[in-house]
């Protein structure tokens, strides 16, 4: 029927934690190692997620690079997983990218409610003591940050 409307992406596991790709740039003459989620790409602009949620993790000791120690790296996996089964927990927000640059990680995740997305974070703190996590909460309906990364 007119007008045509464009189905909607079923969140399968191939979406919410499908294949990841990594890439190296370059952005204001620093190094940033980017991981993207290749399986949200069905859901660029998608209306059910149009809030940015953006969680960055200082390194206690970073290399002369900016990178994580290597003795950091197994705390900054564990501390992703747990962002990851807050953040899809009833299928309300997808991870798309992790970005490590600069003394820092940042994990972003697309999410239907900017409220809710909050009330994940502040869980997501009561969780993680050891290390600061900082975070912003943004309108980006159409994944503009997800989609300047453009590698395979």
């Amino acid at each position: 029927m007119w007008p045509f409307r464009r189905r909607q992406q079923e969140l399968t596991p191939s979406v919410l934690d499908g294949q990841w790709s990594i890439g190296e740039v370059e952005s204001d003459g620093r190094r940033m190692i980017v991981r993207k989620n290749q399986g949200a790409a069905r859901l660029v602009g998608d209306a059910r997620f149009p809030i940015r949620v953006g969680v960055a993790v200082p390194f206690h000791h970073p290399d002369g690079s900016g990178m994580p120690a290597p003795d950091e790296f197994t705390r900054l996996a564990a501390i992703e997983d747990d962002l990851v089964e807050l953040f899809q927990a009833g299928r309300q927000a997808v991870a798309a990218l992790s970005i490590t640059t600069a003394g820092m990680r940042e994990f972003v995740f697309y999410a239907a409610d900017a409220s809710w997305a909050e009330g994940v974070l502040q869980d997501a703190r009561s969780r993680v003591s050891d290390y600061e996590l900082q975070s912003y909460v943004s309108p980006d309906p159409t994944w503009d940050v997800y989609s300047q990364f453009r590698f395979k």
